[in-house]
């Protein structure tokens, strides 16, 4: 019983020596099931040094701590690091140094759609608009308003400017009812009557803070996000040319697509090597630190 209480003193001095020398905040007292994650996380790397480990591997430290207990994590580290150095048959190391973070490959970062300028190509058909510049026609769907730059129109049934969906296209006082295609649009968007040259309604462009962000609904439609904003009117500077008897093509350039696609490829094996080398160095190491263990 005294060689368990002497050992169990020897313990618990050489853990308080660890947790005073690299500045751990835990308390010995308290209990495995009460603890933290960042305490239990503590808990753990106490034991690997108390052990007497040389090399310290982390698996993805902070992904469930607090922006609070990763600043404290690696506070530790750094204290860790700058230790000093131990000496070894082979000459010198440093104390438990921060290497770096083993990467996983590659990841998708972010799917958005790109809505640079496309060609015109001319139709001929008086209902077909196109956009010169950034900015959307509103059409009117069952699911409310929703934004296109396909400019490609017809006229219904019952006389308004609609998409081939059948979705009405929207005028600045209400959906636009032409009647026939003896209507003419100048470059603000405005449509007057052929015949009298009345003014019948002006088109309506909208514009949005974060375009890139807007959601895509299908039929080359999209809807208003949180991110994004609001759709609002487009006017002045802001408000695109609008060209009649165009239609706006693909903004796609296939050798650029290509180019970028072989070039992709191109880092994405150099990253697979890269990874082949490193899980051969890692793989490496671990023999050779057991092979002098």
């Amino acid at each position: 019983e005294r060689e368990e209480k002497r050992n169990s003193r020897s313990v618990e001095k050489k853990v308080k020596n660890i947790t005073e020398k690299y500045g751990f905040a835990l308390n010995p007292k308290k209990k495995i099931y009460e603890m933290s994650v960042s305490e239990k996380q503590t808990v753990e790397i106490i034991k690997v040094l108390y052990r007497g480990a040389d090399i310290l591997i982390l698996d993805e430290p902070t992904a469930v701590l607090t922006p609070q207990e990763i600043e404290r994590l690696f506070v530790v580290l750094r204290r860790m690091r700058d230790d000093g150095e131990y000496q070894t048959p082979f000459g010198s190391a440093d104390v438990a140094p921060v290497i770096g973070k083993i990467g996983l490959g590659v990841e998708t970062n972010e799917l958005y759609t790109i809505f640079e300028q496309g060609s015109f190509k001319e139709t001929g058909n008086n209902t077909d608009f196109a956009l010169s510049g950034e900015g959307f026609f509103a059409v009117m769907t069952p699911h409310g308003e929703r934004y296109t730059r396909n400019g490609n129109f017809i006229i219904g049934k019952e006389g308004y400017l609609e998409t081939k969906e059948g979705y009405q296209v929207m005028g600045e006082h209400g959906p636009l009812k032409v009647a026939d295609k003896k209507f003419t649009i100048n470059e603000d968007g405005i449509l007057f009557t052929s015949d009298n040259m009345e003014e019948i309604d002006r088109i309506k462009v909208v514009r949005f803070d974060n375009e890139r962000y807007i959601a895509k609904q299908g039929s080359s439609l999209y809807s208003a996000t949180d991110i994004s904003g609001p759709a609002y009117l487009a006017e002045g500077h802001q408000r695109p040319v609008i060209l009649q008897n165009y239609v706006e093509s693909s903004n796609v350039n296939v050798v650029n697509e290509m180019v970028q696609m072989i070039e992709v490829n191109r880092s994405y094996e150099a990253n697979q090597k890269t990874i082949q080398t490193q899980d051969s160095m890692t793989s490496t190491l671990w023999s050779k630190t057991a092979t002098i263990r």
